[in-house]
């Protein structure tokens, strides 16, 4: 199958293949294979987006699926997970569903594409594709928005990833960022370097990986 279409458990113990899901022809008249843009794991459940398909739910353990359900779009697709929701950011959208069943919870529609997304302590943190805001915080009991912050001239269409670490948020665009968690502040600004991805903290080092 198509590379990027295929999800695969693996033994952490003797790395052998478990399982793996088959490929999905997302288009019957214009046949593709659905990609896999994002997923993310909590417990035993796997949550999968692929684009121009659905939003799937497969046991870590076994591979099975265990619900699929019609996402609000099929496109710009990013999942983050807590132990409250799985929260899947669809172009404009953001919507939450429970983590068993896929009942929706809550949505919320942006007036600009949406994503990456992030969720931590509570709070569901979004990038957002506009001229005004390029990133909000948003409290996930309340669903009140905490703060909002402009990057300036930093293309927000570059912004590919979101991490945490210790009240700062390492924003990876074309150059790399750090904002204040509690208020949003811009605390400083890297040089361009070309589009970062992948960003990993570990021991007061940030890795990425430069597309560019």
């Amino acid at each position: 199958p198509e590379e990027g279409a295929d999800l695969a458990g693996f033994s952490a113990d003797t790395g052998q293949l478990l399982w793996r899901t088959p490929a999905i022809d997302a288009n019957l008249r214009n046949p593709g294979i659905a990609q896999i843009e994002a997923f993310a794991v909590w417990q035993h459940i796997v949550y999968v987006a692929r684009y121009d398909w659905k939003f799937s739910a497969y046991s870590v353990e076994s591979g099975q699926l265990l619900w699929e359900v019609k996402a609000p779009s099929r496109t710009a697709l990013d999942v983050a997970v807590d132990e409250h929701g799985v929260y899947l950011g669809a172009d404009d959208f953001v919507r939450a569903y429970d983590l068993e069943q896929a009942n929706i919870l809550w949505e919320k529609e942006f007036d600009s594409r949406v994503g990456p997304i992030l969720v931590e302590d509570g709070v569901i943190y979004i990038a957002l594709h506009s001229r005004e805001i390029s990133l909000v915080a948003i409290d996930l009991q309340t669903l009140t928005e905490l703060w909002q912050t402009w990057l300036g001239d930093v293309d927000v269409t570059e912004i590919r990833s979101l991490i945490l670490n210790t009240g700062v948020m390492y924003v990876g665009a074309n150059r790399l960022i750090a904002v204040s968690k509690e208020n949003g502040a811009v605390l400083w600004m890297g040089e361009p370097t070309g589009r970062l991805e992948e960003l990993l903290f570990d021991n007061g080092l940030i890795y990425v990986r430069n597309t560019a």
